[in-house]
């Protein structure tokens, strides 16, 4: 056959050729591929840890940046689910732009016993019928959490020196308003705490008010909606 005679004799040269330019073809596209998908399944950035460092015991806003890498394509968000109820969802965008970037809320809850917390983050695409689909993200959350006192749920060591009582609070605490009193429990009277120039809390006790074993500490924040109770003790210096 005339047509198929070009083969006869470089036959072995030229399909080797082809075989291999075949091979190195799909080999190519073998090394290729998983990095198409792995950037089509996270358009929006690698996983990440994203350590806030130390917070005082209130509720925390902290903002983080979402980027889309895709320059050809929007990405539709469905849903931002958490593992954990110490971090929770404050507002999160509906859609970024193609190339864009945008910012998911998260406020830090901790207990009152919580040293540190910790939560994974996974936003979602928005899928069909208003359902989930596929993860874009997902970050890890951490903070430690920082006590207000030394001792700190159960009891406040306060110093006495000449019928002055004194308390250390943390720094993270003086940010924000506070109202601090001692309250005596056996009948409710209570004296307030004041802020010195060393930042330190003090009251003047009279000598008769120490004979009673039944204080509170009260450490309250109005503008955060926060009250912190412990058991006071009094210590000599």
């Amino acid at each position: 056959m005339v047509r198929f005679s070009w083969y006869v004799v470089p036959m072995g040269v030229k399909w080797g050729k082809a075989r291999w330019v075949l091979i190195g073809v799909l080999g190519a596209a073998g090394l290729a591929a998983p990095h198409v998908v792995r950037s089509w399944k996270r358009p929006l950035g690698e996983d990440q840890i994203v350590d806030v460092g130390s917070v005082p015991r209130f509720e925390t806003s902290v903002p983080l940046e979402v980027r889309n890498r895709q320059w050809w394509s929007s990405v539709s968000i469905g849903k931002v689910e958490l593992s954990c109820g110490c971090v929770q969802l404050e507002s999160s965008p509906r859609e970024v732009e193609r190339g864009g970037q945008s910012r998911v809320s998260v406020r830090i809850v901790p207990s009152l016993v919580d040293k540190s917390v910790e939560s994974s983050l996974t936003i979602f695409a928005s899928g069909e019928n208003g359902g989930s689909g596929r993860p874009l993200v997902r970050h890890t959350i951490r903070a430690s959490v920082i006590d207000p006192f030394e001792g700190f749920p159960d009891r406040a060591t306060l110093h006495l020196a000449d019928g002055v009582a004194e308390l250390r609070i943390d720094d993270a605490y003086l940010h924000d308003p506070f109202e601090a009193k001692l309250v005596r429990t056996e009948d409710g009277w209570s004296v307030p705490l004041n802020l010195s120039e060393q930042r330190t809390l003090r009251a003047s006790l009279p000598s008769e008010a120490l004979a009673s074993d039944g204080w509170l500490l009260e450490l309250a924040y109005p503008t955060r909606g926060s009250v912190f109770r412990a058991w006071a003790r009094f210590r000599d210096k």
